[in-house]
């Protein structure tokens, strides 16, 4: 597959991010978007079908881990749809990759969220969009942003952007 397709997950990545961050919902077409993706990928590009069940397997983890933190409230299920799309696009190692860079840039993504509680930030400007990472609110944190930094390291790897 060309390194160049990896785009259409990196896309949706990025559009699931922006919407979770504004409205703290990744709507369902974001990953079904994904997957209909990696679904024509797989046909048009080698190694395609043969490697399609080893993916959909790691995506099915993924997915079933998802929903076990979305019930525990920890994450949102829009959040693990995404996880899962994204899973979808790598072996079952790039997975495993992925879910730890992910759950790391959650960490970031909590640390800054508690900064920005603390931290005089100025009304306007670029700093003043940390205060929407306020956990405090009662809307919890963007967790598709950490998704997406998780997802657009391990495809930028995969795509040999990062020299991984």
């Amino acid at each position: 597959m060309p390194s160049a397709v990896l785009l259409l997950p990196a896309a949706g990545l990025v559009r699931g991010a922006c919407l979770d961050a504004a409205y703290r919902e990744v709507p369902n077409r974001i990953p079904l978007g994904m997957a209909a993706a990696w679904l024509a990928a797989l046909a048009l590009w080698p190694p395609g079908w043969s490697v399609a069940g080893a993916s959909a397997a790691a995506a099915a983890v993924v997915l079933g881990a998802g929903f076990v933190f979305f019930a525990a409230g920890l994450m949102g299920g829009g959040d693990a749809k995404l996880m899962a799309a994204t899973a979808l696009w790598l072996t079952p190692a790039e997975a495993a990759a992925f879910v730890m860079a992910t759950f790391l840039a959650g960490g970031v993504l909590a640390l800054a969220a508690l900064a920005a509680g603390r931290l005089p930030l100025p009304a306007r400007g670029p700093l003043a969009r940390l205060r929407a990472l306020d956990a405090g609110a009662g809307r919890g944190l963007p967790y598709g942003v950490a998704v997406a930094a998780g997802g657009l390291f391990v495809l930028g790897g995969k795509a040999g952007i990062l020299g991984l």
